[in-house]
């Protein structure tokens, strides 16, 4: 009884996270890194968010009934053919932006390139003299599609092709979990079609393959004993953390998920034992190299310190600074790769205890910077990668923000239809990819932050969507 009640404060949670990030769209948009008036990113969000919300809201009966048709329609169609035409219409997309866009390797797609180009060379995992500044998952696996086509541009493209089609199985998977097959093809459609994924298509980015990974461990999880399913799951998400090492103790939304299940505790132990077994021989590996180059127990990076002093010091706004410009030795990592990250953590630390206020509302403007932009993807691949800032790169931003709102505010819609339909009892296991969303909301309140971070959980959020629309659709057919 404790746990349901648990699940569902969890699933109203997450609707005033939605209706924040509506409000940090608009407040974003009179925001910049060096200055902000907080009034007026305040009187914009609100006014920006309030009507949108009202809107949705008068509007929701009618917004039920389309997805009642939407349903109906849907079911006409085979469910493997749904499939296949997002599968065709979401390559189309990603072909075709390429190009359109060709695109230039920048920033940390860049180091990831010139990475996997020294291991498809046989040579040291180094850049700049750093042995574990980058993480590893990104590069190790370009390597292979390296040695086999060489060095081209295509290589980024058919790997993201690759990520897309594991993404879009997955997803449909996790969707037919949480509801049905007209969930499914409501969140493959929205997957395919999601313009920072398009429009990322040809990079280097990390962030697609975690969202590749996340989406398998979601879609692969057990509820019963199927351990080897279990097994798999951890791996994947070991594989995630070696990408992306934010997501080294995301397994604690696995231990409390179980948690909240509350029913054979027995079955559980062993099932979260398997997981995290599988998760930590997914990194040794790696880990074992670490401590081969260091003599240390390094589990990814070396630049876990780093991620929490970029986000606490004096010059921080809540995203990226370059720690170039602060110019303390101390804090180069090319004298010390270690001793650096721990001056890092240590000033960290000692900064957020002496400045508890400040810590306060930059946790809030992490926050609005992790739900209020959807546009990484027009970013690197227009304004970054090819220096793009005009009116094409407008209308790219634009679209992927109003795409993202869109989103929010029908989870929102959905998920309050959902509720009312069910009486609360929506599918336990969507608070799995709920633990998991608050679980990077809450890192990335302390550590800086982005609107890339949320990337990783987009698969989630279509299944959610999709499962919620069903739901609602059901009991107004009724």
């Amino acid at each position: 009884m404790i746990a349901a009640k648990l699940r569902r404060g969890l699933h109203g949670l997450f609707a005033l996270s939605m209706a924040y990030a509506a409000f940090a769209v608009f407040a974003l948009n009179v925001d910049t890194a060096d200055r902000r008036d907080e009034t007026l990113a305040l009187l914009a969000g609100v006014s920006g968010a309030v009507p949108i919300l009202i809107a949705a809201w008068l509007m929701r009966h009618a917004l039920r009934e389309q997805a009642a048709r939407l349903v109906i329609w849907l079911a006409a169609i085979p469910p493997r053919r749904v499939l296949g035409l997002a599968w065709l219409l979401g390559l189309a997309l990603r072909v075709a932006w390429v190009a359109i866009v060709p695109p230039a390797p920048a920033s940390d797609g860049a180091a990831y390139h010139t990475l996997a180009l020294r291991l498809a060379a046989g040579e040291a995992y180094v850049s700049a003299g750093l042995h574990a500044y980058w993480p590893p998952g990104m590069p190790l696996a370009l390597t292979p599609w390296i040695v086999a086509l060489g060095d081209r541009p295509v290589v980024p493209l058919l790997h993201n092709l690759v990520l897309f089609t594991l993404t879009l199985v997955a997803t449909r998977h996790l969707a037919r979990r949480l509801a049905g097959d007209a969930a499914a093809a409501i969140a493959v459609v929205l997957l395919a079609t999601w313009p920072s994924h398009v429009m990322s298509s040809g990079l280097v980015t990390k962030e697609l393959q975690v969202l590749a990974l996340v989406t398998i461990t979601l879609a692969l999880y057990p509820t019963r004993a199927a351990f080897g399913r279990a097994a798999l799951a951890g791996f994947a998400f070991g594989l995630a953390a070696l990408t992306q090492p934010a997501l080294l103790l995301a397994p604690v939304a696995v231990v409390v998920f179980e948690a909240l299940r509350a029913s054979a505790w027995r079955l559980a132990t062993i099932r979260v034992a398997v997981f995290l077994v599988a998760f930590a021989a997914a990194i040794a590996p790696w880990t074992a190299r670490n401590a081969m180059v260091f003599g240390r127990f390094v589990p990814v990076t070396s630049t876990s310190g780093f991620a929490l002093f970029i986000g606490n010091n004096d010059r921080a706004w809540g995203g990226w600074i370059d720690l170039a410009a602060i110019g303390d030795p101390a804090l180069d990592q090319r004298r010390d790769e270690l001793g650096a990250g721990r001056v890092a953590l240590e000033r960290a630390v000692s900064w957020m205890e002496a400045n508890p206020a400040r810590v306060a509302a930059l946790a809030l403007r992490k926050q609005q910077l992790f739900l209020g932009d959807d546009s990484d993807g027009a970013f690197n691949a227009l304004k970054r990668g090819l220096g793009i800032d005009g009116p094409a790169y407008v209308v790219a931003k634009s679209l992927a923000i109003a795409f993202w709102l869109g989103l929010c505010v029908a989870l929102i819609v959905f998920l309050a239809a959902a509720w009312h339909a069910r009486r609360g009892a929506l599918p336990a296991f969507a608070a799995l990819p709920l633990l998991l969303f608050f679980y990077l909301l809450s890192l990335h309140s302390l550590v800086e932050s982005g609107s890339r971070h949320h990337i990783a959980v987009s698969g989630a959020l279509a299944a959610l969507l999709g499962a919620w629309v069903e739901i609602a659709a059901r009991r107004h057919r009724h």
